[in-house]
This record gives structure tokens, C-alpha cells and sequence, in this order.
């Protein structure tokens, strides 16, 4: 039990990490509070949560055992509305762009890619539905959670009307209910704090 604890904190110490290298290549002016890192983490987790059990649901329907990339990229539309699915995607080929262009071997995935956030995390938590993950639908499932991620971060600084140094979670709040796609998205999600 005692591991256990262990290893989800070392999980979140490390998410928590590349969430404030996101955040710092958006802006340097601002400090985020710890309780802006869990939330902006408990967002991503339920978003991930939806584009992975819908990207599940297509290919149980064409009894296939391989999430490819048509399928995950169908779970993006799916779950992220009208033109941010659009936006979403055309970030998403850019990335896979960069990452067959890459021709380095020492680096990893994710770098190979130009992401921040760890492209082994997403895809862990995609093969947890059971099926096979090509390179290709673990990176295009990162870059869609942190097109969203970045969105977030972006209407969140955008919204902080006094001079203060350090985010919250309400700065995330606001900035959700202001942006229309960003609440279809995550209007559903039971995350304290919203």
C-alpha cells in the first residue's frame, strides 16, 4: 500500500513537473499554485479518460485489436467540438510531422516529437483499454491533451485582471466558463475545484 502511494506521487511529482515547463513556455511572468497544478492535472486526466474510451469504443465496434491512428483521431473530433477539433488535429499533425522528420536515435519520443508532456504517460494510460498503440496514436493523443492543456493556460493568464504573481484554480475556472469549447469539453469532468 505504502508503494503504491509512493509511485502515484512520484507519477504526479513528474506531471506536476512538465505541467509548469508548459506553463513556463507560455509565460514566464506568473507562478502557478499547487492547487492550479492539481487541477490543470485532474483535467487533463479526465480528457485523456474521454478521448481514450472513445477512441476504445470505434474499434471494439470494428472488432479490431489496434487503436490506429484514423481511430484516435476520430476520438479527438469526438470529443473536442466544431473548429477546436479542427485546431486540435491540425496541431496533432504537426507534431507527427516533427516526429517522422526526427532523425536523432538518442532522443526520446517526446522529444522527437517537440512535445513537453511524456508521451510514455498517455500512452500507458491508452493501452490500459486493452488494444495495441502504434507511436504514431500515443503522440497524437499527447499533443491533442496538451493543445487543450496550453488553450487552458493561455485563457487562464489571459483572464487575470489585477497584478497578482500567482494563479489558482479559480483563474481556471473562469477561463473555462469564458470559452465555450473548453466547457463542452470539460463541463462533465467531477473535478473539485470547478
Amino acid at each position: 500500500m505504502d508503494d503504491n502511494r509512493k509511485k502515484k506521487s512520484r507519477n504526479y511529482e513528474r506531471l506536476s513537473r512538465f505541467i509548469k515547463t508548459l506553463f513556463h513556455s507560455i509565460n514566464s511572468e506568473h507562478k502557478l499554485s499547487e492547487e492550479y497544478i492539481e487541477l490543470i492535472e485532474e483535467l487533463l486526466s479526465c480528457v485523456t479518460k474521454k478521448i481514450c474510451s472513445q477512441a476504445a469504443i470505434l474499434v471494439k465496434n470494428k472488432s479490431a485489436t489496434t487503436i490506429i491512428y484514423s481511430d484516435i483521431e476520430a476520438a479527438i473530433l469526438l470529443t473536442y467540438p466544431a473548429s477546436l477539433g479542427d485546431d486540435t488535429l491540425e496541431f496533432v499533425s504537426k507534431t507527427l510531422e516533427i516526429y517522422n522528420n526526427s532523425t536523432d536515435k538518442e532522443r526520446d519520443i517526446t522529444e522527437k516529437a517537440g512535445l513537453i508532456l511524456k508521451v510514455s504517460r498517455f500512452r500507458s494510460q491508452i493501452k490500459d483499454y486493452g488494444y495495441r498503440v502504434s507511436h504514431e496514436v500515443s503522440i497524437a493523443l499527447t499533443a491533442a491533451v496538451e493543445f487543450l492543456c496550453r488553450r487552458i493556460m493561455e485563457a487562464s493568464i489571459q483572464n487575470v485582471t489585477d497584478n497578482k504573481s500567482k494563479l489558482h484554480p479559480i483563474d481556471i475556472t473562469s477561463s473555462i466558463n469564458n470559452d465555450s469549447y473548453t466547457h463542452v469539453i470539460l463541463s462533465d469532468c467531477i473535478v473539485q475545484g470547478l
